[in-house]
């Protein structure tokens, strides 16, 4: 277990950093002093579960890759290409990203499903041709902002380091 705390504050120290906030600036957002996040980076304290879950949380991280992974040089060893402009988004924003990006896909998923419904009725000759074109316009629409959505899923898995799903 040694080795793994320390790699909690190696992990900690790393991570701050990269977002390129003090300790007292990552102490404020996580509603800790600074002198417990100098002693986790230090290794002279450990992180309960509850804190070590709100710390994953915030950068974005699984817990236990926090806990067992070197992650700068695991981010070195996979080639990260991120620039460092982009390492310091503030995860607060990038999970507010993430949560509009999830309500997007949740939208277009819904238009999706009309859109389809639409369609039918327009090949099985229940609307007129006008209307068909119109529903080609809509489709092309949709492809389009479902290819935006796959960016946004894209850039996500970049800015945060790791692999983003759909959800």
């Amino acid at each position: 277990m040694e080795e793994n705390e320390n790699r909690i504050g190696k992990n900690l120290r790393f991570l701050r950093k990269r977002q390129g906030l003090s300790q007292s600036q990552l102490a404020e957002k996580l509603n800790m002093n600074r002198g417990n996040i100098a002693s986790y980076e230090k290794g002279a304290a450990y992180p309960n579960a509850k804190k070590l879950l709100q710390i994953a949380k915030y950068f974005g991280v699984d817990m236990q890759r926090l806990v067992e992974e070197d992650l700068e040089r695991s981010l070195e060893q996979q080639g990260e290409i991120v620039p460092k402009v982009a390492r310091k988004v503030p995860a607060e924003e990038l999970e507010k990203f993430r949560r509009q990006t999830k309500r997007y896909r949740k939208i277009l998923e819904g238009l999706a499903d009309y859109y389809e419904y639409e369609k039918e009725k327009a090949l099985s000759g229940e609307r007129q041709l006008s209307e068909a074109v119109r529903s080609m316009d809509i489709e092309r629409l949709l492809e389009i902002s479902q290819e935006v959505l796959k960016q946004n899923h894209q850039l996500l898995a970049l800015l945060s380091g790791q692999e983003e799903g759909n959800g």
